[in-house]
Parts: C-alpha cells; sequence; structure tokens
C-alpha cells in the first residue's frame, strides 16, 4: 500500500529543532502539555530565581521540551512588558571540573547579556568576568592572549604602537608603547584591573552572584531576565552510567549557591540514571538535591507515538487496518521513543517524482510485531494493569517495567515456558511476590484472549497461526540471523579464551542481547558446553538474572550440562542459606 504525505515532509534526521516542533505540532507524548504550563507559570510568578530538573529516557523531547516552555513564557512576558526572557543553553559535551563548569556559566551569561545591559556598572562588571574567564581558560595560549587583550582595547579606544604580553607570577605584565593622554591611562588602569589569572571557582561564583544582585536591582524595562539551559548533565563527569555519581553530587553541592541566585533560573536536563540518583537522595533525612531543585518533572515515554507520527505526516489520515498495524510495529521497535520511532518511520519512506510516499509491505514481521504490540497494549495501557496491581508505581517505573517487558518478550515467545519465565520481565524491587503473581495471571489470560498461546502439559506456547507467521518472516531473515550469530560466535569463543577480558566485554555490549545470542546458538548447537560455562560465569559477574533464567530453560529442556551447572548452583545457594 501507497500512502501520500505532506507536501513539507522532510526527513527528520536529528535532534528536532523548535520551528520544526512547531510548524508539525510534534514533539513530546502529548500527556505532558499540561506540566508544560506549569512549568511556563513557575517561570513568569517567579519572584527570584531557582533551579529545575527535568530528566528522561534520551529521544523523548526533554530539549524540545524546554524550548516550547521558554518560547510560551517570553512570548507572555513580552506582552505583559515583563523582564525580557534570555534564554543561555550550554550543552555538556565532556567531563568538566567545578571551576571549569563555573567559568563555562560566566562565559555564557557575558554573551547572553552584553547586547540586553545598558547599565554602566553592571557591563563594567560583566566584562571584567568575562574577561578573566577568558585569560584563566586560554592560559596556555599567548596568542589568543594578545587577541583577546587586543578586543578589549578596541571597544575601549585606540592604542598606537605595539603591545606585548608576559606572564609573572600569577600575573599578566603588560608593555604598551604609545602617545598617552588621558583616555590611555584610564584604559591601562582598566586593563590591568581586568587581568588577574588567579580566577578560581570561587571568585567566579562571587562574581556571578554580584551580577545576579544587580540585575534584580535594575528597572523592570530594563531587566533582563536570563535563563540557563544546562542539557546533557550526565555527561559532568565524563561517565553516563552513573558510576561517579558522588563527584557530580559535590560538584552541584559547592555550585549550589550560584543555582539558587536571584533573578536567574537554571533548568537541568540530564537521563534516567540521574532522576534515580535524585529519587535515592529524596529518602535521605537530610536530601541534598531537595535543597537545589525546587521542582522536578520525568517526562515519560510516548506508548501512542506509532499512531502520533502517522497522523502527523501523511497527507489525508484515514484510520484503516494496515496503518494500525504499521503503529503498533512503530512502537513496539521504538518502545516509545521518539527519536527511536522517527528512525524506524524514516524506513517506510520513498520519493517519486520529488514526492513523499509511506510505503507498506506485506513483511510478516510488521503483521506479527504490529499484532503483538496491539495485544500488550489493551494490557498495559488500556487496562493499565501494573497501575492496578502495583501500589505507588512512579511513571518512572511504569516506563521502566513496561521497556523491559518489550524487551525480552518474544525471545519467550520463541519457545515453550511457564508462568515462571515471566519473572525476568518483572524483576523490580518495588514490585511484591503477590503483586508479581497478580500481574502474571493477568498477563498470561491477556496472551490466550488474544490468541497468542496455548497451554500445554503445564507449561504454555505459541498458537499454530502465530508460529506459522513467526517463522515466516524467521526464515525471511535467517541469513541476516546466522551472520549475526557467526560473529556473536566468534567474540564468544575469543572471549571464553581468556576469562580475565570479561569485564572489558560487559562495558563494550548489551548483556542481555549477549546472552539471547548464546542463547540462540544453544539451542542449534546443545552441546557448547563453553558457552554455558560463560553464562554462569555473566550470572555470577553481573547477578544478570536473565543469565541464570537461560541456563534453567536449558536444564528444562534436557541439556544434560546444563542441568549440572544449575544443580550446582542450587547447592551453592543452599550452603549460603545454611550459613546464614
Amino acid at each position: 500500500m501507497k500512502y501520500p504525505l505532506r507536501d513539507d515532509f522532510r526527513y527528520i534526521q536529528a535532534p528536532l529543532d523548535l520551528e520544526s516542533a512547531h510548524r508539525l505540532s510534534f514533539n513530546y507524548a502529548e500527556q505532558y502539555e499540561e506540566e508544560k504550563k506549569k512549568m511556563v507559570e513557575r517561570i513568569i510568578f517567579s519572584k527570584t530565581g531557582g533551579c529545575f530538573l527535568l530528566t528522561g529516557y534520551r529521544g523523548v523531547g526533554k530539549t524540545t521540551f524546554v524550548d516550547k516552555v521558554l518560547m510560551e513564557a517570553a512570548s507572555i512576558n513580552n506582552k505583559k512588558k515583563a523582564p525580557k526572557i534570555i534564554p543561555i543553553k550550554f550543552n555538556i559535551a565532556k567531563e568538566l571540573t567545578e571551576e571549569q563548569l563555573m567559568h563555562q556559566i560566566i562565559k555564557r551569561l557575558y554573551k547572553g547579556l552584553k547586547d540586553e545591559v545598558n547599565d554602566e556598572e553592571l557591563k563594567e562588571k560583566l566584562n571584567k568576568a568575562y574577561l578573566r574567564t577568558l585569560f584563566k581558560m586560554s592560559i596556555e595560549s599567548e596568542n589568543i592572549k594578545k587577541d583577546i587583550l587586543a578586543k578589549t582595547v578596541a571597544t575601549s579606544g585606540e592604542i598606537e604602537g605595539g603591545t606585548s604580553i608576559k606572564l609573572l607570577k600569577g600575573r599578566i605584565r603588560i608593555s604598551i608603547a604609545w602617545n598617552r593622554n588621558k583616555q590611555n591611562e584610564n584604559l591601562e588602569r582598566a586593563v590591568s584591573q581586568a587581568t588577574y589569572l588567579d580566577y578560581d571557582a570561587k571568585s567566579a561564583e562571587e562574581d556571578f552572584i554580584d551580577i545576579a544582585k544587580r540585575i534584580t536591582k535594575l528597572e523592570k524595562d530594563q531587566r533582563p531576565f536570563p535563563i540557563f539551559v544546562i542539557d546533557e548533565l550526565d555527561k559532568l563527569t565524563g561517565n553516563e552510567e552513573g558510576q561517579n555519581k558522588d563527584k557530580i553530587e559535590s560538584i552541584l553541592m559547592n555550585l549550589k549557591n550560584v543555582l539558587s541566585a536571584p533573578g536567574i533560573i537554571f533548568i537541568i536536563i540530564a537521563g534516567i540514571r540521574f532522576y534515580d540518583q535524585v529519587e535515592e537522595d529524596k529518602e535521605r533525612e537530610d536530601s541534598l538535591y531537595q535543597s537545589i531543585f525546587s521542582y522536578d518533572f520525568y517526562l515519560g515515554k510516548d506508548w501512542n507515538i506509532g499512531n502520533r507520527l502517522l497522523k502527523c505526516f501523511l497527507k489525508n489520515y484515514n484510520h484503516d487496518e494496515k496503518l494500525d498495524i504499521l503503529s503498533h510495529y512503530i512502537v513496539f521497535h521504538s518502545k516509545g521513543v521518539i527519536r527511536n520511532a522517527i528512525y524506524t518511520f524514516n524506513q517506510f519512506i520513498k520519493w517519486e517524482k520529488n514526492d513523499p510516499y509511506l510505503i507498506i509491505n506485506d513483511k510478516p514481521e510488521i503483521t506479527y510485531y504490529g499484532l503483538l504490540n496491539n495485544s500488550l497494549s489493551k494490557c498495559f495501557l488500556e487496562n493499565d494493569i501494573l497501575a492496578k496491581c502495583v501500589k505507588n508505581l512512579t511513571l518512572r517505573d511504569n516506563d521502566s517495567l513496561i521497556d523491559v517487558f518489550y524487551r525480552k518478550i518474544d525471545p519467550i515467545l520463541d519457545d515453550n515456558f511457564n508462568k515462571n519465565d515471566l519473572d525476568m520481565l518483572l524483576s523490580s524491587k518495588k514490585i511484591t511476590n503477590n503483586e508479581r503473581e497478580e500481574i502474571k495471571d493477568k498477563i498470561i489470560e491477556m496472551l490466550i484472549k488474544e490468541g497468542w498461546i496455548v497451554e500445554d502439559n503445564s507449561q504454555y506456547k505459541l498458537t499454530d497461526s502465530r508460529m506459522t507467521l513467526k517463522r515466516k518472516f524467521s526464515k525471511y531473515y535467517s541469513a541476516q540471523n546466522e551472520r549475526r550469530i557467526a560473529e556473536n560466535k566468534a567474540l564468544i569463543e575469543r572471549v571464553y579464551q581468556s576469562y580475565e577480558n570479561m569485564i572489558e566485554l560487559y562495558d563494550r555490549i548489551d548483556i542481555d542481547s549477549f546472552i539471547d545470542d548464546i542463547r540462540k546458538i544453544l539451542i542449534t548447537v546443545p552441546n557448547k558446553c563453553d558457552l554455558m560455562d560463560i553464562l554462569y560465569r555473566i550470572y555470577l559477574d553481573t547477578e544478570d538474572e536473565y543469565a541464570l533464567k537461560t541456563l534453567i530453560e536449558l536444564s528444562n529442556h534436557g541439556n544434560q550440562y546444563a542441568k549440572g551447572i544449575v544443580k550446582l548452583h542450587n547447592e551453592d545457594a543452599d550452603k549460603e542459606n545454611q550459613n546464614g
């Protein structure tokens, strides 16, 4: 089937810019419009300043969300003739020390306000802080210093003759030859006062707070309203996996006075690991992050992203079965992440005579996963079984549980399974055993009702119709799967030769998908004892339950070596329990 797209359709191959988001009316999930209004109100009715935190998975639209907040807040303030909002954006690209971060803040404050400030004293303070920052940041480059001084001189008056700069005991000694007059004498004093190199984080912080206080004293019609947007906070420590949480906590604690400076708002954008770190901190009696962030919000996934994409980009959207299947297929493969959904959607685009079309073919893979997501959405969205079964479930918990389920349900359905095999999909510590059993019962009930599985000797397996459909595209992609498995098999073999490389391996791969590939090899080559050894090693090193579950699955299917490993594991577990 071929569906025409909008005439103005263009591939989105980078983060969605504000203009495109506004033009397409397509950005973060629709249910967060109300939260956007709340953040706008927090800004326009702010009496002092404050620090906001926005967290969420990569690609869900956090940056676009903030851009729209600032755009609406600025529009309201302009109509009210309130202080002009000045967005100051800073995307952290690498590890920074506290001092480097503070210098970046000063540098961007100057660039954001240099054309917005008329007060001479404030201008002088701002220029001096900026100049000292640049000298400190470029201390190893003499040529850059000369260029900075030349620009400074150019803004203050002309100098006849040459200029040379020499470092001496942490200061700049300036030797200038020119025809002296009063203007030049004043210039020499101004430049000398501005060139201290001993500009550490504390000095920069004092300047920043002084500038912030001066801004609040300006008349309303002359007062700028700086709003810092610091994106990718997770990269501040050079490690996005959260292992350096003490370092990031230390930096934010030391900059607490800056983040709460009057007249300036900070919006911090971070990933889910920092969200988890903040939530853990909130349980402490003396929570640091609650004293820093006056408002925090988690921007969740969009589990209706497929339908929204089609409505947004199709020229004439008329609901039909093929479009419905495709929308569910997009959701299943994107796991509710907008960026991934756009990537999947783009694969179905074809251009004919400069006109874009959505082409839906009859690949069984699209039908299979589209139908599967349709059933899962009835379970998790329409019936909302997680919220009904689990108490105090946050939006982040809900997203995480559904995400794990989507990633792991497919290999479980590939073979016979029992109810306990679903435990790996519901391994969250926030779910009690009773709640887990109730959820599993509802999931199995849904899968049976939707025609996915049938019961067979206390186990469950795909119905014949679903299995027939699955085999069609499994066969279609068999060459691709065999090549990928062969590549991973070679990697596994190399790792097995040297166990000390295992730790290095964990940092390079997604462990669950790696285990899946081992599992597929063992299904076809069940006597690969070395691979079963590796599975158990992964479990011992990482406590990944999926590795152990895979061994138990192999054991239940009669693999004698796997049975031996599971038996040894159970014996070791019994000994540990006996030893208390």
